[in-house]
């Protein structure tokens, strides 16, 4: 669906549940000074996603795979699922220690659809949502190894971007044969606003990761996972 918009207009893109669906809602230039005059000076501070009880951030964690999809397997049957989901646990246990809400997808070794996922961090109204995941390689390479973050693109910026994406995507898509135009689409909008401070964000991730680690900086990248 495409919208020829012949001035400048104020947006908001949401989804919503029972039934999922995905909402746009559009103002007229005169409606924002409308609304700004009926409501109190308050309401007019833009609100941020986080703990309506804390008002502290919410981190949701989402383990990769589980279930049915193991992801990766290593030589001694060890599956990226548990590897993933012993590391939310852990990192789960450290946040709420420090007074931080978090969230994970999933406690156990249960497969879960992406869209469920990213359903259930939207009903928790999560400001940050970190996925871990494990990558493999076909053959035993001395070379694969390292540290690498990934950000929500429209694009596929970095080496092996698109192939890593096209194998999470597989797996974890409720749907695979639908067409996945509509759903860049959504992406590139709801990343518009935010993709400065999702790549700060990544930014940070990464290089602690590797400063604590001590492996090999495999950098950032971004790609369409949908």
């Amino acid at each position: 669906v495409v919208f020829d918009l012949y001035q400048e207009t104020r947006y908001e893109l949401f989804s919503l549940i029972e039934p999922d669906r995905v909402v746009i809602d559009i103002f007229k230039s005169g409606e924002e000074a409308v609304i700004s005059e009926t409501l109190p000076a308050k309401s007019e501070e833009k609100l941020t996603p986080g703990s309506e009880i804390t008002g502290k951030k919410v981190v949701i964690i989402d383990p990769g795979h589980g279930g049915k999809d193991p992801g990766a397997i290593g030589p001694t049957g060890l599956k990226e699922s548990e590897v993933t989901l012993g590391i939310a646990l852990y990192l789960e246990k450290l946040l709420k220690n420090a007074g931080i809400p978090t969230y994970l997808t999933r406690s156990k070794d249960e497969f879960v659809y992406l869209e469920n996922r990213t359903n259930f961090a939207n009903q928790k109204n999560g400001f940050v949502f970190v996925s871990l995941h494990a990558n493999s390689v076909l053959n035993h390479r001395p070379s694969a190894e390292g540290i690498e973050t990934f950000l929500l693109s429209s694009k596929y910026i970095g080496a092996s971007a698109r192939d890593v994406a096209d194998r999470e995507n597989r797996a974890s898509r409720a749907h695979p044969e639908v067409d996945t135009d509509l759903a860049l689409i959504i992406a590139d909008l709801e990343e518009s606003a935010n993709i400065k401070y999702s790549f700060d964000f990544a930014d940070i991730i990464q290089k602690k990761l590797v400063e604590y680690l001590k492996l090999e900086n495999r950098g950032i990248k971004q790609a369409p996972f949908v």
